[in-house]
């Protein structure tokens, strides 16, 4: 989406958000969940956990932003929200290993020592988490649109074709694809805005 697209701080959530997670409103939740789950999904993946178990700590830790957002505070630049999810599922995935530990006898010590103390370095390189979170956002609007207004947008910002081609292909004016298109990436925008700093 290039010169087209919103730069999109991944390690900040909005203030309206935070409100209105704060206020437990349903359609804020919801946002947080789909566009923050798969990321915790992710780190529980990648720490070996098993698909089921990852799904569960997934869970696990969204309940522990319920009972912990209070807790929340960006008082200081390096205070983000991902980090702080970062700090809640890492003490989940850390409880979900002394679980399956009772009764095997393992030293679960020596497996909290060695358990990364920062997210996979993968995950923070902000390029591929903006573009993760861009993705999510525009799975999230695509039901939004109609299928024609969708595919215009598509057809033009991703892959990078011409108003007029994709015009022919579809059976719309070139305007009507243009017009489509400015909707879509307005509202790609206004959700990107949203989670970033307000």
């Amino acid at each position: 989406m290039d010169s087209e697209s919103v730069h999109v701080d991944p390690d900040s959530i909005s203030t309206s958000l935070l409100n209105g997670i704060r206020a437990n409103a349903p359609h804020a939740w919801e946002r947080m969940v789909r566009i923050y789950g798969p990321l915790v999904y992710q780190w529980c993946r990648q720490a070996g956990f098993q698909p089921a178990d990852a799904r569960d700590t997934v869970q696990e830790v969204m309940i522990s932003v319920l009972n912990g957002i209070e807790n929340f505070k960006r008082e200081k630049p390096e205070e983000s929200f991902r980090g702080w999810l970062w700090v809640l599922t890492r003490r989940r995935q850390i409880d979900q290993y002394r679980k399956r530990m009772v009764g095997k006898g393992g030293d679960t010590a020596q497996f909290v020592d060695q358990f990364p103390q920062a997210p996979p370095a993968e995950v923070t390189e902000s390029s591929k988490e903006q573009s993760r979170l861009l993705f999510r956002i525009l799975d999230m609007v695509k039901g939004d649109f109609r299928p024609h207004t969708w595919q215009a947008f598509w057809s033009t910002v991703v892959d990078g074709r011409s108003a007029v081609d994709v015009a022919d292909d579809l059976e719309m004016t070139a305007v009507a694809v243009r017009q489509a298109r400015f909707r879509v990436l307005t509202r790609v925008r206004n959700e990107l805005e949203m989670l970033g700093n307000e």
